[in-house]
């Protein structure tokens, strides 16, 4: 009996038991997920940082705009997001290649966030090429003509880093950067040559000798374009013995039979006669010649508006300087234009014999190209007296053989016999014209003066008026005006 109550006891005890553990389970299986999704929903509200799309290495474009982009960055929850806008530290300078830093940090109450950023400006634009004219090449593969430039946005002027390569009648043109952008341009250039040499002439192309003066000659170069130097040959002969013109013809040909010649006109004159520097047949006649040194200038023109206005005819020296409109004035309205230098440079031109004539034929050759007329009068910078050149010439006495050797040449030359201040004694109008009119000749005046100054050719109308108001007459220089020589002092 007690035995099987134990049984049934112990029966009953398992299945309560088992019922228990059943339920138990059960409830866990509801529990255990809804604490789960408790846990993810209050992390999902939560508010935080969203990180999003931060771009931590960014490449631009030299000179490109650059704009500061740190992705979507936001703060907030599932239900709300808030965008966030950062506090940038760092700047990006575009014109300028290289690596910049720039930190990001946002921020939303006491939270933090940072983020580093670089941004590396890079040059990935070739350079241009640019062709400025029509590209030549000689027969022998010879560049002739070749215009042509290289440009980088970022570097500037690359010209001088072209490197050209020439196969027959195909130029390749390339340039790079230092970043190692490459541009190339390929080129059919023309292989034709028409183009004659170029002959220079030694000395002077016009020249003045006297009967019994010894000509030498001074020969030619020529220089081709594709070439080089070529030969010169010569054709002509000069008689010093006997007056004329005479013509030396100079003449170059390059291997493309392209020919050039050029003309050297030498002319040689009897020996003029000594002037007399004070002819009787003068005495009383009351002439002015007025004379401008160192000419032309921007005072020029209306000292021949005002020479212009009371028909007086002058006499300019001019040198290497100034307009040359003004030259062909002077001699269209009738006016000597004579030689004086063309560089007015004392220890240039009196340095010696040489030196002397290679100035004198440079001013000289101005005045034939501009009027087609050569001169043959001149007067020395600071006058055959001057003795500036004792400093210049070594000890040689070159104003004593100036004088000799410029008549030897046919030249003549004129001095002064009336200073008008300009030179130096004064820089008043009013002064000019008093030294002028004070120191007029009863015979013959031949008045310096100077175009460059523009005070002292203020004071040539007065001066025509008084001359006129006294019976002077006015004249330029020509082969009746007796000349004036000061005494040599070296």
């Amino acid at each position: 009996m007690k035995s099987s109550k134990k049984k049934v006891t112990k029966k009953i005890s398992k299945k309560v038991s088992k019922t228990l553990t059943k339920k138990g389970l059960n409830i866990l299986t509801i529990i255990v997920p809804s604490i789960i999704v408790a846990g993810i929903m209050g992390y999902l509200l939560i508010p935080k940082f969203l990180k999003k799309d931060f771009n931590k290495k960014v490449e631009i474009n030299y000179n490109e705009k650059f704009n500061y982009e740190y992705g979507n960055i936001v703060y907030g929850n599932i239900l709300k997001k808030e965008k966030l806008k950062p506090e940038i530290i760092g700047q990006v300078d575009t014109s300028k290649l290289g690596k910049y830093k720039l930190k990001y940090i946002f921020k939303k109450g006491k939270k933090v966030l940072e983020y580093n950023q670089i941004v590396t400006v890079v040059d990935k634009k070739s350079p241009e090429i640019i062709i400025e004219d029509d590209i030549e090449l000689c027969p022998n593969g010879k560049i002739k003509k070749l215009n042509i430039k290289a440009y980088d946005e970022y570097e500037g002027d690359l010209t001088n880093k072209i490197v050209k390569e020439i196969l027959n009648d195909h130029i390749t043109i390339k340039v790079a950067d230092s970043s190692g952008n490459v541009a190339t341009k390929e080129i059919i250039a023309n292989t034709s040559d028409k183009e004659a040499p170029i002959i220079t002439l030694n000395g002077s192309k016009n020249m003045t000798l006297n009967v019994g003066a010894t000509y030498k000659e001074q020969n030619a170069k020529a220089v081709d374009a594709c070439d080089g130097e070529v030969s010169v040959t010569k054709t002509g002969s000069v008689n010093t013995k006997k007056a004329g013109t005479y013509k030396i013809i100079y003449t170059a040909k390059d291997t493309s039979k392209n020919e050039a010649k050029v003309e050297r006109i030498v002319t040689v004159v009897e020996k003029r006669a000594a002037s007399n520097p004070n002819p009787k047949n003068l005495v009383g006649a009351k002439i002015i010649y007025l004379t401008f040194d160192d000419g032309p200038s921007k005072h020029t023109s209306r000292l021949l508006d005002v020479l212009k206005k009371y028909n007086v005819k002058a006499t300019f020296f001019v040198t290497g300087y100034g307009s040359d409109s003004m030259i062909k004035r002077e001699y269209n309205e009738g006016h000597t234009v004579a030689l004086h230098s063309y560089s007015h440079d004392y220890c240039k031109i009196y340095k010696s014999v040489d030196a002397f004539f290679a100035d004198l034929n440079r001013v000289r050759d101005r005045v034939v190209r501009l009027t087609g007329y050569t001169p043959k009068y001149l007067r020395f910078a600071g006058g055959s007296s001057n003795t500036v050149s004792k400093g210049c010439d070594g000890g040689t006495k070159v104003m004593s053989k100036l004088v000799k050797e410029v008549e030897k040449r046919g030249y003549k030359y004129f001095d002064w016999n009336v200073v008008s201040g300009d030179a130096g004694w004064t820089t008043n109008t009013n002064k000019v014209y008093s030294y002028v009119v004070n120191s007029l000749k009863s015979n013959y005046s031949i008045v310096l003066q100077h175009d460059s100054k523009g005070y002292s050719v203020d004071a040539v109308e007065r001066i025509i008026k008084y001359g006129l108001a006294n019976g002077f007459t006015f004249k330029k220089i020509d082969d009746t005006t007796p000349v004036v020589h000061h005494r040599v002092s070296n």
